[in-house]
C-alpha cells in the first residue's frame, strides 16, 4: 500500500497473465443518496470518454468505481492522470448534462418498499430514492459541490493490477500531481440496531444487515457464511428456508454484511424472527473469525481486482467498533403482523441455546480425534408406527454431509442415534482448527434436515434390510421385548414402520433431532482446544439440556412366539435385566461368553447342537432401561423342533455346570471387558453413556453365576422367537 501525505492511497496487485494492466479509482460519496454517486459517475465517464480511454465506470449506492485498461507503463501513467483530472478538474457549465443518462437509468430502479433501503445501501446497490421524475439536468453548482466533496483525501483511493513498471508509473503520477485537500472524518454506519417489517403479497422474507469493521472482513465473512456445509445453510434448512443472497461489501471506513432468506409459504412471524436472530448471530460469529483471516482472494477479472484493491484501501480506517450496528427487516404477508415487540423477540431468539452435555477425554498421542453427536432418547421417542425414522434421518444426513478428509458415519444403537465424525489433523493444522472442523462436520450433519433424495435413499436402504427373513424375525423379537415401542430394541425400524415412512417425515424427524436433547462425546489428543467444539455446537443451535427420555415401554412378552419365513429357520432366545443391575450385567456378559460359538465344553450349545446349527451367536444389547442377553441359532426348517428342545435344555442346564467351567467364563468375560478399550468406537460409546471402562467391575463367584443363570433362563423369564416357513403370522 502506497501512502503519502496529501495524496490518496494506492493499492497495487502484482500479477501476470491478465493480457492488459488496469488502473482503477474508487471515490466515496458517503452521506449522499445514491443519486449523488450516479451523477458523479456520469461526469467521470464522460471525461474519460473524451480522452478515448478503454474504461468502465460503475456507480453503487455510495461509491463510484472506474477502471482503465492499459498495455504499457506509459499508458498506465496517462490513465492515472486522466482519473486524477476526472475528479479534480472543476466542472464547467457545459458538463452538467453529462450526469443525465445515468440518472435517468437510476430512476427506473425503484425499491418495492422504503424499508429495504438500508439493505440496498449495505449491499451497495443503487436505487432511486429522491423523486419519481428526473429533471433534464442537475444544476451545475450542485454537481460541482458534489465533485468537490468527493475529490478529497480520505474519500478517494487508487488501485492497479500489472507489473512493477506500472506500479512505479502510477506512483509517479500521484506523487507529482496536485495535493488533495483532506476530507473531514466520516465512515459508513447502519445507525445502530433496529428491526422493522413490511407487508408482502404472500412471501415470508428475512433481511439482515450487519456492520463490519473492515471491507475485507465483510467479504471474508460472506464467503464463510456462504459455505454450503456451514451453520447458516443448516439453520435455514431446518426452518425450510432458502438463502437468496449473501453479500460482503466494503464501504468508507467499514464494511457491511447483508443476508436475504425466504421461508416457505405458511411460515409464521415467530419463525421469521427466529431465523433472523439465528442469521444475525451466525453473521456475527463469521465476522469474529474473519477478523483474523487474510484478505479474500482477488477476483479473476483484472478490472474487478484493481477496483477491489482501491475500495479496500478506503474501507479500513484501523478503528474497531465495540457495538457494530445491525438492521433486521421482515417481509410478512398482509394479515400476519410482526410480533408487537420485534426487537425483544429477536433478543430472545438470539440467546444461546442451553449448553449441550459435552463429555470429553484427552487421549494424548492418538492420531485421530473422535466425536459423537447423538440423541440418547431418539429410540425411546418412537412408537410402532414411526420406528426407524431417526435412524433414516441420521443415515441420510451422514451421507449428505460426507467430507473428503473426515469420516462421517451414522451411529444407530438403542441408546444413541446420531452422527460419528473422526479424522486426523491436516498437515500443519493446529489443534483448535482440527477440532472446529471435526465439530462443524458433525454439527452440520445433525443440524439440518437431509435432502429429499438422501432421505429416500436412506429409507430404501433400511427398508430393504427390514424386508428380509432375518429382518422380520428381529422385528418380532423387538415387538416382544418392547411392546408398543419396538424401536427401543431395533432402532433401524421394522418393515411395517418403514413402509409407511415418507421422505418428508424423515426430514421432519431430522429437525426434531436437532431440537434435542442431544449429547456429545469427544476423544481428542488435545483437550485444550475443546472450547472450539462447544462453540461450534452452539452456532448450529443444536438442542442441549438434560431432558429425561420418555417413559419405558410395557413389560416384555414371555414364552414362545413364531413368525413365518420364506426359507431357512432361526431361533432367538432373550432374557433381560434392569440396566442398573451392575452384578447382573457381569453375569450377562459371562453367560454370553459361555453360550457363544467355538466353545466346546460339555453342556455348551456348540457341543450339544453340533451340525444341526448353521449359526450360533450370543451378545448383550442395552436398550431403554434394560440389558438383554440375545442368543441366536440358525438351523434347517426340518430341525427347528429338535434345536428348540436341545437349546432349552442347554440354557436350563447351565446351573448344573461345574465350578471350573463357570469360573473360566467369568474370567473370559472380564478379559473381554478389559480389551473393550482397544476400540475407539467402544471408548467413545462408553464416554457417551457415562461408563468408565477403567473402573473395576464387580467380581462374581461361580455360585452367583449359577444362580443368575437359573433365574434368567427359567421358562417364565425367557422370550423365544422362532422363524420358519409355514409359521402363522402374528
Amino acid at each position: 500500500m502506497w501512502r503519502q501525505p496529501g495524496r490518496p492511497p494506492f493499492a497495487f496487485l502484482g500479477r501476470d497473465g491478465d493480457g492488459r494492466g488496469v488502473v482503477a479509482l474508487t471515490v466515496s460519496t458517503e452521506g449522499e443518496p445514491p443519486e449523488g454517486a450516479t451523477a458523479l459517475s456520469g461526469i467521470v465517464e464522460a471525461r474519460l470518454s473524451r480522452r478515448a480511454l478503454l474504461h468502465r465506470v460503475v456507480p453503487s449506492w455510495d461509491f463510484v468505481r472506474a477502471s482503465v485498461l492499459v498495455t504499457s507503463p506509459e499508458e498506465g501513467a496517462l490513465a492515472a492522470d486522466a482519473l486524477v483530472h476526472a475528479l479534480q478538474d472543476p466542472l464547467s457549465p457545459s458538463e452538467a448534462g453529462d450526469a443525465r443518462p445515468k440518472r435517468e437509468a437510476l430512476a427506473t430502479r425503484r425499491l418495492g418498499t422504503p424499508e429495504l433501503a438500508v439493505h440496498a445501501r449495505c449491499r451497495g446497490e443503487p436505487f432511486a430514492t429522491v423523486a419519481a421524475t428526473v429533471p433534464a439536468e442537475l444544476a451545475e453548482p450542485r454537481l460541482e459541490a458534489l465533485r468537490r466533496s468527493a475529490a478529497r483525501e480520505g474519500r478517494v483511493a487508487f488501485g492497479a493490477v500489472g507489473g512493477p513498471a506500472l506500479r512505479r508509473a502510477v506512483e509517479g503520477v500521484l506523487a507529482r500531481g496536485p495535493a488533495w485537500s483532506k476530507a473531514p472524518p466520516l465512515r459508513f454506519s447502519l445507525g445502530g440496531k433496529g428491526a422493522r417489517s413490511y407487508p408482502t403479497d404472500g412471501a415470508v422474507v428475512v433481511h439482515v444487515a450487519l456492520e463490519a469493521p473492515t471491507g475485507p472482513g465483510a467479504s471474508r465473512a460472506a464467503l464463510a457464511l456462504g459455505a454450503p456445509r456451514g451453520a447458516l445453510p443448516a439453520l435455514a434448512a431446518r426452518e425450510g428456508a432458502r438463502i437468496d443472497g449473501i453479500f460482503g461489501v466494503a464501504h468508507l471506513g467499514a464494511g457491511c454484511i447483508d443476508l436475504t432468506l425466504e421461508l416457505p409459504d405458511g411460515a409464521t412471524p415467530l419463525q421469521a424472527a427466529r431465523l433472523a436472530a439465528w442469521s444475525l448471530s451466525e453473521a456475527q460469529a463469521a465476522l469474529g473469525v474473519a477478523r483474523t483471516e487474510d484478505r479474500p482472494p482477488p477476483p479473476p477479472d483484472a478490472r474487478d481486482a484493481a477496483e477491489q484493491a482501491a475500495l479496500f484501501a478506503l474501507s479500513d480506517d484501523g478503528e474497531a467498533r465495540s457495538r457494530p450496528g445491525s438492521q433486521v427487516t421482515l417481509g410478512l404477508p398482509r394479515g400476519r403482523p410482526a410480533p408487537l415487540d420485534l426487537e425483544g423477540e429477536l433478543s430472545r431468539e438470539a440467546a444461546p441455546p442451553p449448553p449441550m452435555d459435552l463429555r470429553a477425554r484427552a487421549e494424548p498421542g492418538q492420531s485421530e480425534a473422535w466425536m459423537l453427536v447423538a440423541s440418547p432418547c431418539a429410540a425411546e421417542d418412537e412408537g410402532a408406527a414411526d420406528a426407524g425414522l431417526a435412524a433414516a434421518a441420521v443415515t441420510a444426513s451422514a451421507a449428505a454431509a460426507r467430507s473428503d478428509d473426515l469420516s462421517l458415519e451414522p451411529w444407530i444403537t438403542p441408546t444413541a442415534i446420531g452422527v460419528l465424525a473422526h479424522g486426523a489433523a491436516r498437515p500443519g493444522e493446529a489443534g483448535k482448527a482440527h477440532l472446529r472442523r471435526l465439530a462443524d462436520a458433525a454439527a452440520f450433519a445433525m443440524g439440518g434436515p437431509p435432502t429429499s433424495r438422501a432421505a429416500a435413499e436412506a429409507r430404501t436402504r433400511l427398508f430393504t434390510s427390514s424386508a428380509t427373513d432375518e429382518g422380520r424375525t428381529r422385528a418380532r423379537l423387538a415387538h416382544a421385548l418392547s411392546p408398543g415401542r419396538p424401536g427401543r430394541f431395533l432402532p433401524t425400524g421394522t418393515e411395517a414402520s418403514l413402509a409407511r415412512a415418507s421422505d418428508e417425515a424423515i426430514r421432519a424427524r431430522a429437525r426434531a433431532l436437532a431440537e434435542g436433547p442431544l449429547r456429545a462425546a469427544l476423544l481428542s489428543p488435545d483437550l485444550e482446544a475443546s472450547r472450539e467444539v462447544a462453540d461450534a455446537l452452539a452456532r448450529y443451535r443444536l438442542g442441549g439440556g438434560h431432558v429425561p427420555c420418555a417413559a419405558g415401554a410395557s413389560p416384555p412378552l414371555r414364552g414362545l412366539l413364531e413368525v413365518p419365513r420364506s426359507a431357512g429357520a432361526e431361533l432367538y432366545f432373550a432374557t433381560a435385566i434392569p440396566s442398573a443391575d451392575t452384578r447382573g450385567a457381569v453375569a450377562l456378559d459371562a453367560l454370553a461368553s459361555l453360550l457363544g460359538p467355538g466353545l466346546g465344553h460339555d453342556g455348551s450349545l456348540a457341543r450339544r447342537l453340533e451340525a444341526r446349527a448353521t449359526l450360533i451367536e450370543s451378545h448383550v444389547v442395552p436398550f431403554g432401561d434394560q440389558r438383554a442377553l440375545i442368543v441366536r441359532v440358525g438351523t434347517r426348517p426340518s430341525l427347528v423342533d429338535e434345536v428348540l428342545l436341545a437349546s432349552r435344555e442347554v440354557l436350563g442346564g447351565i446351573g448344573r455346570l461345574p465350578d471350573p467351567v463357570l469360573e473360566a467364563q467369568l474370567r473370559r468375560a472380564e478379559a473381554s471387558a478389559t480389551s473393550e478399550g482397544m476400540d475407539p468406537r467402544r471408548r467413545l460409546a462408553a464416554l457417551f453413556a457415562g461408563r468408565d471402562l477403567a473402573a473395576p467391575r464387580p467380581r462374581l463367584t461361580a455360585a452367583e453365576l449359577r444362580s443368575a443363570a437359573d433365574r434368567l433362563f427359567a421358562a417364565t423369564a425367557l422370550t423365544v422367537v422362532v422363524g420358519r416357513p409355514g409359521a402363522a403370522r402374528p
